[in-house]
């Protein structure tokens, strides 16, 4: 009976020790092949037409592609920055698609930063 009862906190030990961790990153792991959300419903504007916010995110686009090479290579924060000055607020994870900022990548950007509390717009 002793031995029985052995077995069986061997076997919850393995459960909580080593299973439940490794169903907890399943998510992660399921999201793995799923696509990112388009890039239209990552940036929400109050008040802006479709039209406007076209127009503004060319204007940011526009900013990249005069940038000189090393200013290149922050184009995420460059054109991040530029949505967020024009008042655009940042959406993670629009309804029904994974949260873009749960990717290592896109986690440090300015877009994902705002979402933190405390975060305020370098000048």
């Amino acid at each position: 009976m002793r031995a029985y009862n052995l077995a069986a906190i061997s076997y919850l030990k393995f459960i909580l020790v080593i299973l439940i961790p490794m169903l907890n990153g399943c998510e992660t792991v399921m999201d793995m092949d799923r696509p990112l959300p388009p890039a239209n419903l990552l940036w929400v504007k109050s008040g802006a037409s479709i039209e406007t916010i076209d127009v503004e995110k060319k204007q940011c686009l526009a900013l990249f592609v005069n940038a000189t090479n090393a200013e290149k290579s922050n184009a995420r924060d460059i054109y991040d920055l530029c949505m967020l000055r024009k008042g655009f607020t940042f959406i993670p994870k629009p309804d029904g698609w994974r949260n873009i900022c749960a990717i290592d990548i896109f986690a440090k950007g300015i877009a994902c930063q705002s979402t933190r509390r405390g975060f305020t717009l370098p000048p």
